[in-house]
């Protein structure tokens, strides 16, 4: 097998490496990287769980939902052609080095 062009490796974040025609993922608590084709993928997304209209009225509603949503993860999600979509959580907080990894995944998807 041929060396990644890029790898990330973080605490708390699913480890990634991006080859040329594919990349591959390995969660956290899992000892094995499913590996995703470039051309099998519709988007990928990194997005907080709680920035849609329906989680912001019951923060905004509940003594609870302010207290605990801060604590919440976010999600890195694959949209597959198929239909089928791959979720992992990462830490509630932004991450250059993550991000630019999700920025060449957009890049060599399209």
């Amino acid at each position: 097998m041929s060396n990644p062009d890029l790898v990330f490796s973080q605490k708390g974040y699913p480890d990634i490496k991006v080859y040329e025609g594919h990349f591959e993922i390995k969660e956290s608590d899992i000892n094995i990287y499913k590996r995703y084709n470039y051309n099998e993928i519709e988007k990928v997304r990194h997005y907080n769980p709680n920035k849609n209209f329906w989680m912001q009225l019951y923060i905004a509603t509940s003594l609870i939902g302010r207290l605990f949503s801060h604590d919440d993860p976010w999600y890195f999600k694959i949209y597959k052609k198929n239909g089928a979509e791959w979720t992992y959580k990462t830490p509630p907080e932004r991450n250059s080095k993550f991000d630019s990894i999700i920025k060449e995944l957009k890049t060599r998807i399209k």
